[in-house]
């Protein structure tokens, strides 16, 4: 009996994750070029002092920096 409940309970969590799934995939907003929205990823090429003011800015925020460069 408690083989059936759980594999009954594993079948519904699998079926709510791809529900869940399924619903965000279908509710992204359309972006107009040139228009932005929370959470946009913005690009900027910067100096190391620019930098450090920028992120000083975003004090108490999470800031995440992708460093890369041509050697």
């Amino acid at each position: 009996m408690r083989r059936i409940v759980r594999s009954l309970s594993a079948g519904i969590c699998l079926i709510v994750f791809a529900a869940w799934c399924v619903h965000t995939m279908t509710e992204t907003p359309a972006v107009r070029a040139g228009e932005t929205t929370p959470g946009t990823v913005e690009l900027q090429e910067l100096k190391y002092q620019q930098l450090c003011d920028v992120v000083r800015a975003q004090r108490g925020k999470v800031v995440v920096v992708d460093v890369w460069g041509f050697f």
